[in-house]
C-alpha cells in the first residue's frame, strides 16, 4: 500500500492531492482510463483511504507480487514524514528504489536528496534485530545513502554511524512522536516494565518537526561526557595455589587464600 504509483512511468503521489476534488479528480480518471499502475508489479491501481485516513494507492488485482502490505500506522508515519521534509529544501520521494554495489537494491520508505546528500528514512513497525538494522545501514552506505531509523520498539541500536529512534503512536492513533535515547539509554538494562521511564528518553519531538529539524542541521550527536551507566559486578571464589622453594630446592605447593 504505497503513497506512490506510476502514470506512464512518471511517479504520481498522493499526499499531491490532498484536497478531496484532486483525489477524487484521479480517481475518476483512472477508473476512465486505467493508467495509473503499481511500481511494484505494474499491476492495476485503485485508490483508497486507511483506517487512519492517510490516502495511498492499493493493487487492483493482487496477483503474484510478493510485495508485502504496509499497515495503516506505517502508511501514517511516511505521510507525517514526508510533511516534515516538505518544509525544507530537500526533495522528498517515497517508496524510493536504489542499488548498492556488491549489497544489492533496496526501497527506502521515503528518500530526500539536497545536491549530492542523500537520507534514507525507514520506518520500522514490526521487530528488527540489531545484525538486520546493520546490514540495511551498510547497504545504504554502499549507495552513499545515509540512514535514519524510526522503531516502534524500545531496543535498537545507538551509534553515530547508525542514527535510531523510538516512534510512538498516540493514544488517539492520529500522530506520532519521536523519543530520542538519554544518556541513561542501554537496551539490555531496560526491562519492559521500564521502557517508558523518563530516565531512558531525554527528549519527545512530533514526528514531523522532528524530521524537519534532523534535516536542517539541527540533529547532533552527542554523547555525554562523564555519564553514569549501569554497571553489573559479579564475584567468584577460586583457590590459589603459591609455589615455595625450600632450603634444599625442592618445591612446595600451598594453599593460599581465596580470591573474590
Amino acid at each position: 500500500m504505497p503513497l506512490k504509483c506510476l502514470r506512464e512511468g512518471l511517479p504520481v503521489y498522493s499526499f499531491d492531492c490532498e484536497a478531496d476534488a484532486a483525489w477524487e479528480a484521479l480517481r475518476l480518471a483512472n477508473a476512465s482510463n486505467s493508467r495509473l499502475s503499481m511500481p511494484c508489479c505494474g499491476a492495476g491501481v485503485v485508490l483508497r483511504t486507511s483506517k487512519l485516513g492517510t490516502r495511498h494507492f492499493a493493487h487492483a488485482r493482487r496477483g503474484p507480487c510478493a510485495t508485502a502490505p504496509e499497515s495503516a500506522q506505517h502508511l501514517l508515519a511516511k505521510r507525517a514524514i514526508v510533511e516534515g521534509l516538505r518544509r525544507t529544501d530537500w526533495s522528498v520521494a517515497t517508496e524510493q528504489p536504489g542499488e548498492s554495489p556488491g549489497h544489492g537494491s533496496w526501497i527506502a520508505d521515503v528518500f530526500a536528496a539536497q545536491g549530492r546528500k542523500k537520507v534514507a528514512i525507514e520506518v520500522q513497525w514490526s521487530r528488527q534485530v540489531d545484525e538486520e538494522t546493520r546490514r540495511r545501514q551498510a547497504r545504504y552506505a554502499a549507495a552513499g545513502v545515509r540512514g535514519l531509523w524510526l522503531f516502534r520498539q524500545h531496543d535498537f541500536p545507538v551509534a553515530k554511524d547508525c542514527p535510531a529512534f523510538r516512534l510512538v503512536l498516540d493514544d488517539e492513533g492520529q500522530g506520532f512522536t519521536v523519543k530520542l535515547p538519554s544518556p541513561s539509554y542501554s537496551p539490555s538494562w531496560m526491562r519492559p516494565g521500564e521502557r517508558e521511564d523518563p530516565r531512558y528518553w531525554q527528549q519527545s519531538i512530533e514526528l514531523s518537526r522532528f524530521v524537519e529539524g534532523a534535516l536542517s542541521g539541527r540533529l547532533r550527536f552527542a554523547p555525554a561526557l562523564g555519564m553514569t551507566m549501569p554497571v553489573e559486578v559479579l564475584s567468584s571464589s577460586m583457590d590459589r595455589w603459591l609455589m615455595v622453594r625450600t632450603p634444599n630446592d625442592a618445591m612446595l605447593t600451598l594453599p593460599g587464600l581465596a580470591l573474590a
